[in-house]
């Protein structure tokens, strides 16, 4: 949100805590038994952030299918081929999410709803645990696939989609209402300078 690259800065925490994980997971699997990490490096990656931070793939598919702001539009078609590789500058700077303060709570909000719906789903055994690293730029539904040797990853991928656009929507919504006031009002302004 305040535009520091939070991946980039906590990288070295991820890779302390979060890819060790995937060792254990490998190490379980090759004795024959099951896999128990769950919080994984793969795990946040695959199934968090979709399209890059605060879940952006969610929120340009809403802008893209419930939109109605032609340029908000044209932005999601450009950072389409980016964000299926989970590159979100386009859209974070572009729309702008930076310092934006409409956009602060679904930001912040999403991520945290899929950590949560996708744990869950994991402990209750619908969908197998991460077993295997896959690269943050692998396109999502693949990399549910891969992540888990199983349906079932990609699905949850769909399904946190799904969620992230619920979430995303009104937001939205409220963003273009307020670009449309702000565009109204600069143009009353450069009536009455036109005027005078």
């Amino acid at each position: 949100f305040f535009g520091i690259h939070g991946n980039d800065v906590l990288e070295s925490v991820c890779q302390n805590i979060f890819v060790p994980a995937m060792d254990v997971n490998s190490q379980l699997i090759s004795q024959g038994l099951p896999a128990t990490e769950i919080y994984s490096k793969t795990f946040f990656d695959v199934f968090v952030i979709m399209g890059g931070c605060g879940g952006v793939l969610c929120l340009l598919l809403v802008i893209l299918f419930f939109g109605k702001r032609r340029s908000n539009r044209n932005l999601a078609r450009f950072a389409t081929v980016p964000v299926l590789f989970n590159i979100s500058e386009m859209m974070v700077f572009g729309l702008p999410l930076v310092f934006n303060p409409v956009f602060l709570i679904p930001f912040l909000t999403v991520p945290v709803v899929l950590t949560l719906v996708s744990s869950l789903a994991i402990q209750l055994g619908f969908v197998p645990v991460p077993i295997h690293t896959v690269e943050w730029t692998t396109p999502v539904l693949l990399g549910g696939y891969l992540a888990t040797d199983s349906i079932a990853g990609s699905v949850l991928q769909l399904v946190n989609i799904g969620i992230g656009m619920l979430i995303y929507y009104p937001f939205v919504k409220l963003f273009e209402e307020e670009s449309l006031r702000n565009a109204e009002y600069r143009m009353d302004r450069l009536v009455q300078v036109l005027q005078v």
